[in-house]
């Protein structure tokens, strides 16, 4: 649905309508249903921040929301580098040499957030935890999430 969106997002008025969409499930209560909606807006508004400052506030929100960490220990909430969208659309050729186009489109979005701490006295597990919030608030893998603990 998304990409159809975008691909309706050809003319001026058109193009309003579908930030204004995009903006109103910036809100959605569903994590994923977000990373979707922000992918949308960034994508149709050109604007090549707006993600990286999503995501940070989508990071922050889920840091502040762990049981022993303090927001006031975070000194660099998320610090996103490597953002990128594309549009992906898988194509083949049949034997008569002619493409058919999976409408199925995604957009690919690679990049990578760091979260920086100071290092408190924490339950086990708060690091992995962070980790993964913070995975699923940016729609990125764990593993592209590092979670740093600096002294005091």
């Amino acid at each position: 649905m998304y990409v159809t969106l975008i691909d309706l997002a050809e003319d001026e008025a058109h193009r309003r309508h579908v930030l204004m969409f995009a903006t109103s499930r910036l809100r959605a209560h569903d994590a994923a249903e977000r990373v979707q909606a922000a992918k949308l807006f960034a994508m149709v508004s050109g604007d090549s921040e707006f993600l990286s400052r999503w995501v940070a506030d989508e990071v922050r929100a889920a840091v502040a929301g762990i049981e022993g960490v303090n927001l006031s220990n975070v000194l660099a909430a998320a610090r996103f580098s490597n953002g990128t969208l594309e549009r992906v659309t898988s194509r083949s050729v049949d034997a008569d040499g002619v493409i058919h186009t999976d409408r199925r489109e995604t957009l690919r979005y690679a990049g990578c957030v760091s979260v920086v701490i100071r290092r408190s006295p924490s339950a086990p597990g708060v690091l992995d935890r962070i980790r993964r919030l913070a995975a699923i608030r940016a729609g990125i893998d764990p593993e592209s999430v590092t979670v740093v603990e600096v002294p005091r």
